[in-house]
């Protein structure tokens, strides 16, 4: 589970299913949403702390194609 606190729309498509992960090279997580896709800005993990999402993604170490909740 991953709670999203902040998170903005983006016009672009990832072109990966629903809940799809993408790290970015700049640093930023994108997830693939039904229709466009979600910048993650800020996320908390349960039990932790709020923390950006470039923070917790490497924390987890992202695998190319991961997806939430599977």
């Amino acid at each position: 589970p991953l709670r999203i606190w902040r998170s903005e729309p983006l016009d672009e498509m990832i072109g990966a299913p629903p809940g799809t992960l993408e790290l970015r090279p700049d640093g930023t997580v994108s997830v693939a949403c039904g229709e466009g896709a979600l910048r993650l800005r800020e996320v908390q993990r349960p039990g932790g702390k709020p923390l950006s999402a470039s923070n917790w993604a490497a924390g987890v170490r992202l695998k190319p194609g991961e997806r939430l909740g599977l």
